[in-house]
């Protein structure tokens, strides 16, 4: 008896030892067979976001918006981003043609406007390091739209130290997901432009 006593408690104990999620293993098992980023977008990007009735579209490039740096500036093209719808904007800002400028990335109505969030995801052959370029490069623009709307018409630009816009990268073959969050600080020169920052989320 104490030996029947003895294997039932034994095998207690291994059946309470936590497991791996199975929808985790499987994630997993699919991240390691991709081969293009494309097939991380139509195959792993869906469970990574989720359901959600936030506006988003993926690879739109951004035509509209003011170059960050000067003319010749490459155009952003977030593999992901997302925001608000263009009805949330008031007539006010849509016809503003400096707040357009830097708010709405496209002339397409359904295209979120004030972007916010961005995902650049890169397959198993991908630069990760290329990845975190394009995220903060994304988020350079998103921080720019989130501060003049939150300045705007006020007569000095205010800065609250505050992050209102974030970015992701994803990198297929170590199957690693990174967030960041974008802020900006005033100018460090009395003519200079304001200053955008980047830091990952959980860094020291």
């Amino acid at each position: 008896m104490a030996g029947q006593i003895f294997v039932i408690f034994e095998h207690s104990k291994h059946h309470k030892q936590p497991r791996p999620c199975r929808a985790f293993e499987s994630f997993q098992r699919e991240s390691e067979d991709m081969v293009f980023e494309s097939d991380v977008m139509t195959t792993l990007f869906p469970r990574l976001c989720g359901t959600s009735d936030i506006t988003s579209k993926q690879n739109v490039l951004f035509t509209e918006l003011e170059p960050i740096t000067d003319d010749n500036a490459v155009k952003p093209k977030p593999d992901f981003f997302d925001g608000a719808c263009l009805r949330d904007l008031s007539m006010e800002l849509r016809t503003d043609e400096d707040l357009r400028s830097t708010v709405i990335p496209t002339k397409h109505p359904s295209v979120p406007v004030a972007p916010n969030f961005f995902l650049e995801v890169k397959g198993p052959d991908g630069n990760a390091a290329v990845a975190q370029r394009q995220a903060c490069y994304d988020g350079a623009y998103g921080v720019r739209a989130m501060h003049d709307l939150q300045n705007y018409r006020g007569v000095e630009l205010a800065y609250d130290g505050n992050a209102y816009t974030f970015s992701s990268t994803f990198h297929a073959g170590t199957g690693t997901l990174q967030l960041y969050s974008h802020h900006v600080t005033p100018p460090s020169t009395v003519d200079g432009p304001p200053e955008r920052h980047m830091a990952q989320a959980g860094a020291n």
